[in-house]
């Protein structure tokens, strides 16, 4: 996920150009909490597993990420997820 540079600031803009507010709205198509998933003790699936944690642990802090650069720069932030509760399994 990308929003903007961590180092530009709205607050540091020109005059007019800072005022006014602005809202942030992210769509993350995935749980960001834990999940147990039992995993064969062979390579392949213990590699599927690792990568897939690791993408996982990645969005989550990318949406960390935004939500400190926002609470800086006064943004209003807005989150959907899918919750914890939603226990249907894709295919």
């Amino acid at each position: 996920m990308f929003l903007y540079p961590a180092a530009f600031s709205f607050k540091s803009l020109p005059g007019e150009a800072a005022a006014g507010k602005r809202h942030i709205y992210i769509i993350r198509n995935s749980k960001v909490g834990p999940s147990y998933d039992a995993v064969a003790c062979t390579v392949m699936p213990l590699a599927a597993r690792s990568v897939a944690t690791l993408i996982k642990t990645q969005g989550v802090g990318d949406l960390c990420r935004m939500y400190l650069g926002r609470e800086r720069d006064g943004l209003d932030y807005n989150l959907a997820i899918i919750p914890e509760s939603f226990a249907e399994k894709y295919t």
